[in-house]
């Protein structure tokens, strides 16, 4: 089964391995990862895509969350294959572009076209200085 695994929180060491372990000791296939880490803001973000079969589900959202909760880290597990709810969906930008109303034509589009609520838009650090 397929499963989303999201982290975000301040950064500091050792945060994407204890849960890359986890997953991994389980037999996890990881499909996708991709992490965030911004020393000028201390913040880390991290989604992992893996194929895990469906018996782990259980133990593995509660192990993450308690991996979280250690290592101060917002820990969001979901799967499409169990999940009574539909995904949600975050823009995660390295610069922010964007005036109030192109966010919600962001919103529009995404909602009409990939059929999925958009939550927010995530930018690190506002847009960069024009080249001199």
């Amino acid at each position: 089964m397929e499963i989303v695994i999201t982290a975000i929180g301040n950064d500091h060491v050792g945060l994407a391995d204890p849960l890359i372990h986890h997953v991994t000791g389980l037999g996890a296939h990881i499909a996708e990862i991709q992490m965030y880490d911004h020393d000028d803001v201390a913040l880390f973000a991290m989604l992992m895509r893996i194929e895990l079969p469906r018996e782990h589900w259980d133990g593995l959202t509660r192990d993450l969350t308690e991996i979280g909760r250690l290592k101060e880290l917002t820990v969001c597990v979901w799967t499409p294959d169990i999940e009574d709810r539909i995904a949600r969906l975050a823009i995660c930008t390295t610069y922010r572009f964007q005036p109030a109303c192109l966010v919600e034509g962001i919103r529009c589009v995404i909602e009409r076209h990939v059929c999925l609520p958009f939550h927010h838009v995530i930018a690190a650090r506002p847009s960069p200085r024009p080249a001199s």
